[in-house]
């Protein structure tokens, strides 16, 4: 059982039953959340039950959701099946899948939930904090909640963030591996299917903070001059320039440099290219820490001018002034 902060939880029974030869838990939450994942168990064996102001769930093996406000319960099923019941009412059962937000004296519908938000990784890395991580967007949600746990569902959540649009949001927490979860929020405010992922938080000591050139500069310059925040933990700093995004092949590669700055030598171009320029620690490679940025090729130079002074009928002529005009040559095209 996972209890959620700002939340009061009550254990009133808790004894075992011999004729059914399980236990006989009973809690009482009279506000909050608690998040539960109950080992399966045989028929007529055990039970196990929460009690709010607003209704009663009890459940056999299953993994489900229970929020606890003073009108109303909100209850959501992820696996197995749950009975629900108004106090002194009717029960009903809520399969996998599905959830209820269920007030007083008030008869409601099961709602399927939302899906799961869908990211491609299968595992993420964070090497800067906060953060957040774009999503795509879940149909119906209004909010999206970002959980982060060291050991799974049973542990201390350690980051809890709702946010209004698309993201995952990840606050300031150590570096160390976690599990991530993440779910869509419904009108009812009922939280949806979970997206589950390995997390693992590598963000000390920072990446040095690129001040220039920013990101999809446009440099004309030969020998241009880069430059970072300096990082009071760092001993040297290992700097790349790159063709391409990925690093492959660096332009220019320094691996020991001592400040924060640093001045190209000529760099020697045919054609425009894009690229990417990084500076971080030698012993820790950021990857999300590059810049974008264009290289343009120098433009050529005008063809020679030929300067010729005439003299008419004998007389001197005096150039009061001159005027300079050329072609471009026609291969070359506007940057």
């Amino acid at each position: 059982m996972l209890v959620r902060e700002h939340s009061q939880v009550r254990l009133q029974n808790n004894k075992f039953v011999p004729l059914a030869e399980g236990r006989d838990i009973r809690l009482n939450i009279p506000k909050g959340k608690v998040e539960n994942e109950i080992s399966k168990l045989p028929a007529a064996s055990g039970r196990f039950e929460i009690q709010t102001p607003s209704g009663i769930a009890a459940v056999r093996g299953t993994q489900f959701r229970v929020a606890s406000f003073s009108d109303e319960t909100r209850t959501e099923v992820l696996e197995g099946k749950v009975a629900l019941a108004h106090k002194n009412g009717p029960h009903s059962a809520l399969p996998a899948g599905y959830g209820m937000a269920m007030q007083k004296n008030s008869r409601v519908e099961a709602i399927p939930l939302l899906k799961a938000p869908h990211i491609s990784e299968d595992s993420l890395l964070a090497e800067r904090l906060p953060i957040d991580l774009q999503l795509a967007a879940v149909d119906d949600a209004r909010r999206y909640r970002t959980l982060v746990s060291a050991k799974g569902l049973s542990s201390a959540v350690v980051s809890d963030q709702v946010t209004e649009i698309a993201v995952m949001r990840i606050r300031d927490i150590p570096d160390g591996d976690y599990v991530l979860r993440v779910r869509a929020i419904d009108a009812k405010g009922l939280e949806g299917e979970e997206l589950v992922r390995p997390l693992t938080v590598n963000a000390r000591p920072g990446p040095p903070f690129a001040i220039s050139p920013g990101a999809d500069a446009r440099l004309a310059a030969l020998r241009p001059e880069f430059s970072w925040a300096r990082n009071s933990e760092a001993s040297g700093y290992h700097f790349q320039l790159a063709a391409n995004p990925e690093f492959k092949a660096p332009l220019i590669d320094e691996p020991s440099l001592a400040v924060s700055t640093f001045h190209s030598p000529r760099i020697s171009l045919k054609a425009s290219i894009t690229g990417a320029w990084r500076p971080f620690l030698p012993v820790k490679v950021m990857a999300r820490s590059a810049l974008r940025i264009v290289l343009r090729a120098p433009r050529p130079a005008p063809a020679r001018l030929a300067l010729s002074s005439k003299i008419c009928a004998g007389k001197n002529l005096i150039m009061r002034a001159i005027a300079f005009r050329w072609v471009l040559k026609k291969t070359w095209k506007n940057r």
